[in-house]
């Protein structure tokens, strides 16, 4: 009985509260594919723009297929974690050689296309096809570890099951679908069910609320093993002359992957050229890893310009077109200190 009145508690203040987002006015599985890869690791406050924009960009499945690499990595700019844009094209590339163009509507196949795991396809065939699958993530293993009090490690490679399971009742006594049920639950967890500060007074879950009935809520969910953050530190000559710069394009492996960095160089060179250039240090955090970045600013003469250009990578680019090419955050946060013509706008900068 305490399953039918959680359920449907839960389906009623999901029919009032819910969050009302513009991927959720449709069913069509496109958008909200792209929507989940937007939000996967980022919130929906911050990258909303982002997916409206890329939509715009790439409004059929055909399109984001015959994107350029330059065209796509430009439209992920600001999203970070750019390997989610190379996954999102060879996916769409995928759905048009393999399935004629149409997303795919079996759980299995959604699940063969790169990109995508256990909850992106959950999410996309319950909330799409209304296929009977949980999608758990980081707010679903909050929600029920509290619920139930469960102490399961869920950073252990069975918690997805294990909680898949453990839910399996409410979404059988649910009223509504099952990609209600899965939105639902996403809605507790952003809204009300926070990481710190839970909303609990208000959730309509904590007549039955195994934890929230001890007051021990922070306690869950249970997470034993953390990922050791790596330092790091990268070191860069940035060339340029009049109002043209160089820089390189990345290769597909480690941090950002297929975007634009300034000349690599060694930590000797660096301290090298720091006795007579100028230099500037951006600190940069990734999920798992916390950037050094130090870049040395050397103004070189017209004919190292043009020598420099001619080695293999090296690419000629203008200050006034930096908005159209997809560099890493760091490098784009430096080339804001110049305007279009190649001028220095700050006193850390030669400008003779």
């Amino acid at each position: 009985m305490a399953f039918v009145e959680a359920a449907q508690a839960l389906y009623q203040w999901y029919k009032s509260h819910g969050r009302n987002l513009i991927f959720r006015e449709t069913k069509e599985p496109y958008p909200i594919w792209v929507a989940e890869i937007v939000f996967q690791q980022t919130r929906i406050a911050q990258g909303m723009q982002h997916y409206i924009n890329f939509l715009h960009s790439f409004p059929t499945i055909k399109t984001l297929a015959e994107a350029g690499e330059d065209e796509l990595m430009l439209s992920w700019k600001g999203l970070g974690y750019y390997t989610r844009a190379i996954n999102i094209r060879k996916a769409a590339q995928k759905i048009m050689e393999q399935h004629h163009g149409i997303f795919p509507t079996d759980f299995n196949e959604i699940l063969k296309l790169p990109g995508i795991g256990n909850y992106t396809a959950a999410a996309i065939s319950s909330i799409c096809f209304n296929i009977q699958k949980i999608a758990v993530d980081g707010n679903f293993y909050r929600v029920f570890s509290r619920y139930y009090k469960d102490d399961t490690d869920i950073s252990g490679a069975k918690a997805f099951t294990y909680f898949e399971n453990l839910a399996l009742p409410f979404l059988e006594k649910f009223p509504g679908t099952a990609g209600d049920f899965n939105q639902a639950i996403m809605d507790i967890g952003s809204q009300i069910c926070l990481p710190k500060n839970p909303k609990c007074t208000i959730c309509p879950l904590n007549k039955n609320c195994q934890a929230y009935r001890e007051g021990i809520q922070s306690q869950f969910p249970v997470k034993k093993s953390k990922v050791k953050v790596l330092h790091a530190e990268l070191f860069y000559e940035f060339c340029y002359n009049q109002n043209h710069f160089i820089a390189k394009k990345r290769n597909q492996e480690g941090i950002w992957k297929n975007l634009f960095e300034f000349l690599p160089i060694s930590e000797d060179q660096w301290n090298h050229f720091c006795q007579n250039s100028p230099s500037i240090i951006f600190h940069h955090k990734l999920t798992h890893r916390n950037l050094t970045i130090k870049i040395a600013v050397h103004r070189v003469s017209e004919n190292e310009f043009k020598s420099m250009v001619k080695k293999e990578g090296n690419i000629k680019m203008a200050f006034h077109n930096t908005s159209s090419i997809a560099f890493a955050k760091p490098f784009t946060q430096f080339l804001a200190y110049f305007d279009a013509f190649g001028n220095p706008k700050t006193l850390f900068l030669p400008n003779d």
